[in-house]
């Protein structure tokens, strides 16, 4: 059981990687082909990079969990 969870947290580590490295490319490539209104693409870039490393590689959703033990 603790092998499939570990496979499952490495998977979803990984994707999360992967979607951060395509989003930081799209975000360069707004950067530098685009002109105008180029501050709110990139604004909403950094929001979505920003979630993406709070919510898995800080665990901000678990401050607000109820831990049994």
């Amino acid at each position: 059981m603790q092998h499939g969870r570990q496979t499952a947290a490495f998977r979803r580590g990984s994707v999360v990687i992967i979607s951060l490295v395509v989003a930081t490319v799209l975000e360069y490539m707004a950067a530098v082909t685009i002109t105008q209104g180029a501050f709110m693409i990139l604004v909403v870039f950094a929001a979505i990079k920003a979630w993406l490393i709070l919510q898995y590689f800080m665990h901000l959703s678990q401050l607000w969990q109820i831990h049994e033990e």
